[in-house]
């Protein structure tokens, strides 16, 4: 068979293996895709196979450490799953929550790009009923192209042209079958691939939800409501023992506060009221002297009053005395 097809029959031979080849071509293309995607579904499989809401706690550094070497895209999404997971307290024990749900980081497009979101593929169906077609129009024109119905044909010439083009009208949508047929072959293949791949992700989106429960606006309300708790029972016991501290703080204060003034008393006043004591004293005992001097003055003065008063009285008296002696004298004479 030359380059160019001289017979209907080479013209759909040749489409059909052209059929065939891009069939092949872009069916090797998706199980390409669909084992990048497993070997991806499987790692991240394998990283979570023996872990429990428990332990994932204390081994989140390790999960860590482990997706930084991998080297393929599944690493890179749980280093941002990572990014987003919380650690909150559930009864005495502790677990990670994650803000968005798996699907949001580990979903058909991130794991299975090259089988669900590639236009190419999907367009694979297309091509190759179009081909067909084109394979079966191009015998159709090589076939009609052997038809003479000129007035100068004769009529053997053209029955057997027309059986020619009868003939190769037969081969030619040979093309048409082969590239529908294809077509339904390659898009019920593409689909199962994608399905598979799909059921898989959705499986493994369940099992990391059962390990990092979704922390929804109910429970971040309830964990604020706690912490608002605990953080008032924190701030009363910092207020009681802020209060303690500036209470003994106070008298520790005032206690030097009072030490101080009595040393700047003693040191201070300690002379100069010791001083006036003395001085007080000093002013005070002569002040007493003085009065008692006067006292005695005083006295000495009615006492010398008294004592005339009584000479004088009793010099009355012996005067007295003396003329009742001389009349009861000058009576007896008498």
């Amino acid at each position: 068979m030359g380059v160019y097809p001289e017979t209907v029959e080479q013209l759909s031979a040749q489409f059909v293996a052209l059929l065939i080849a891009v069939a092949v071509l872009f069916l090797f293309i998706s199980l390409l895709a669909l084992f990048k995607a497993n070997l991806r579904i499987n790692w991240v499989r394998k990283l979570i196979k023996n872990e429990t809401s428990q332990s994932v706690v204390m081994n989140r550094q390790e999960l860590r450490d482990r997706a930084i070497k991998v080297k393929n895209n599944a690493g890179h999404l749980w280093m941002e799953f990572d990014e987003t997971l919380i650690e909150a307290k559930v009864g005495n024990e502790y677990h990670l929550h994650n803000i968005y749900d798996a699907s949001h980081f580990f979903n058909s497009s991130t794991l299975a790009s090259g089988i669900t979101e590639s236009r190419m593929l999907a367009a694979v169906p297309g091509f190759l009923t179009a081909l067909g077609v084109i394979g079966t129009f191009v015998g159709l024109q090589l076939g009609l192209s052997e038809l003479n119905i000129g007035n100068d044909a004769a009529i053997q010439e053209m029955k057997a042209g027309l059986a020619h083009v009868i003939s190769g009208a037969k081969i030619a949508f040979m093309t048409s079958v082969w590239g529908v047929t294809l077509s339904v072959l390659f898009n019920f293949s593409e689909k199962w691939f994608e399905s598979f791949v799909r059921s898989r992700i959705h499986r493994l989106q369940v099992r990391i939800d059962e390990l990092f429960p979704r922390f929804s606006a109910e429970i971040q309300l309830q964990k604020i409501a706690e912490d608002g708790a605990e953080a008032r029972e924190s701030l009363q016991g910092l207020a009681e023992r802020i209060g303690e501290k500036m209470q003994e703080s106070l008298i520790e204060a005032t206690s030097g506060i009072q030490q101080g003034l009595e040393a700047s008393l003693e040191k201070i006043m300690a002379p100069a009221i010791n001083k006036l004591v003395n001085e007080t004293a000093d002013g005070s005992q002569k002040a007493l002297e003085q009065l008692v001097e006067g006292f005695l003055d005083k006295f000495g003065e009615q006492g010398e009053s008294q004592r005339q008063a009584m000479d004088a009285a009793s010099k009355g008296v012996g005067d007295a005395l003396s003329e009742v002696a001389t009349l009861n004298r000058t009576h007896k004479l008498k």
